[in-house]
């Protein structure tokens, strides 16, 4: 819906205006993120996560791509199910959903938390910190990510292993969602 400006003038409202190319497109969202500063809670999760859904769209240059796939992990907790199921854009059509942009999303967030002094608490404290709020959220939300992507008949056991694994026990008080999870993947996939 971008309308671009015609010799001297903005092109009126009215006329049939030509859209931007999609070079001129892919320039723009390269531009956006080269002026967005890495900072947490900047953008919302949400709006990060069409950016780089865009991005996979025009095939943006791979650091693009990295950049928005740092942000959206910086405030991962803040995301939810359905922004994070990012359509897989390849050719080749592994799987369904980008499982792979998100695994790396979560290893961004992972990271992150780690540097922030994420350790390995025990149960209590996992229950009553709100220091541990941002993992046993993302914790959730993987969880109900590997149960929606679980029926594709294409997920290889070694992709949806590594998601399930990826975070550390602490960071799940409660089994349920990946218990759910596995199961529904086993009941599709064996």
């Amino acid at each position: 819906g971008l309308n671009r400006r015609q010799s001297m003038g903005p092109v009126p409202l009215t006329s049939a205006a030509a859209t931007l190319s999609e070079e001129e497109q892919r320039h723009l969202l390269e531009d956006i993120d080269r002026m967005l500063p890495l900072q947490r809670g900047l953008i919302s999760t949400n709006v990060l996560l069409w950016l780089l859904r865009t991005a996979m769209i025009l095939k943006v240059n791979r650091a693009c791509i990295s950049n928005l796939e740092k942000r959206v992990g910086m405030q991962l907790d803040e995301a939810t199910l359905e922004d994070l199921l990012l359509p897989n854009f390849s050719y080749t059509m592994d799987t369904l959903y980008n499982v792979e942009c998100v695994r790396r999303i979560l290893d961004h967030f992972l990271a992150m938390d780690q540097t922030m002094g994420g350790g390995s608490p025990c149960l209590d404290d996992v229950m009553g910190s709100p220091s541990l709020a941002p993992i046993t959220a993302v914790a959730k939300l993987i969880d109900g990510y590997l149960a929606e992507i679980a029926p594709d008949i294409n997920l290889k056991p070694p992709k949806f292993e590594s998601l399930a694994t990826a975070l550390p026990e602490y960071a799940r008080p409660l089994d349920d969602g990946l218990s759910r999870a596995i199961d529904l993947y086993l009941k599709v996939n064996f």
